[in-house]
């Protein structure tokens, strides 16, 4: 079962079925998204997503002879969730950082981070942009799911104060560094490298890219 794909991509699923002697259906042959249906994820895509499941659901469920009820579809949809999948945290208020706290600036209402050990002292800080009261957290690791993202942001009307991103250096790093440049627009992109793992790309590499 599969979403809607581009012409080159669904020729390469019907070749794999195919292969195996399996049948190749799209989902919206085959299913319909409840009326005013709520998702627990969020995002034009994860529709999409939803659609597919439905999809499976029901090829499963008359194969197997089983009910399906639609007030448990709705609740299921609803239900779904995923750490890391367009997450919305609220940081917790602790000391600021930045050039305002160099200066003497904060004030109440300036944004403030929590210190982690091996935080650089905050004088050697002055030169971060403050992290803003809410983060939104995304496991977006490729140029797609990173369009994604940023049209999920976009229907949310979201635009970014700073993005921290990293990621493996076995992606397609000139497209991943393309869709966090038209995601992040005029904000601050901070590129850490991924600790403890050897398939990090380099944050400087990132960073130049």
């Amino acid at each position: 079962v599969t979403a809607p794909q581009p012409a080159d991509a669904m020729d390469e699923l019907r070749t794999a079925a195919d292969a195996c002697g399996a049948t190749l259906h799209e989902a919206d042959d085959l299913a319909r998204l409840p009326a005013k249906a709520e998702l627990g994820l969020t995002g034009p895509h994860q529709r999409t997503n939803a659609l597919v499941a439905m999809a499976a659901w029901i090829t499963l469920a008359k194969a197997n002879e089983w009910e399906s009820h639609e007030d448990a579809v709705r609740r299921g949809l609803a239900d779904a969730w995923i750490p890391g999948r367009l997450q919305w945290v609220e940081r917790p208020a602790a000391e600021s950082y930045g050039a305002d706290e160099a200066d003497g600036a904060g004030g109440a209402d300036a944004p403030v981070a929590p210190r982690t050990p091996g935080m650089p002292p905050l004088s050697d800080m002055s030169g971060m942009p403050a992290l803003p009261a809410r983060l939104v957290i995304d496991g977006a690791h490729n140029a797609h799911g990173l369009a994604a993202l940023r049209e999920a942001l976009a229907d949310q009307c979201v635009r970014p104060a700073v993005v921290i991103f990293s990621c493996l250096a076995d992606k397609d790093l000139a497209a991943v560094a393309e869709e966090v440049r038209r995601m992040s627009g005029d904000a601050p992109v901070l590129v850490p490298t991924i600790r403890n793992n050897a398939r990090a790309a380099r944050g400087e590499d990132l960073a130049a890219l």
